[in-house]
């Protein structure tokens, strides 16, 4: 559903970020529905080697990012996950 519309169904909401994800060359590409700006992250520019550190862009303030936005990525807290309960 578009940015701003409303509606009364249950489990809709407003699509604020679009993705699409190249596995062969493994990209993710985004847009915003309230950027015009396109931005992709290769994730052979990620570190994903045990006990590298969580990053994020900010997205507080009005960040707006374009092109490959892998160099902006900032430290941040991972989310805390709650633990399991077994049945």
């Amino acid at each position: 559903m578009p940015l701003g519309l409303k509606t009364v169904a249950p489990n809709i909401t407003s699509t604020v970020w679009r993705t699409l994800y190249d596995q062969k060359g493994k990209v993710m590409y985004f847009d915003s529905a309230t950027s015009r700006n396109g931005l992709w992250i290769p994730l052979a520019d990620i570190d994903f080697t045990a006990g590298s550190s969580t990053k994020k862009l900010s997205l507080i303030g009005g960040e707006t990012y374009t092109g490959n936005a892998a160099a902006k990525m900032t430290p941040a807290e991972p989310f805390p996950f709650l633990p399991g309960k077994p049945d």
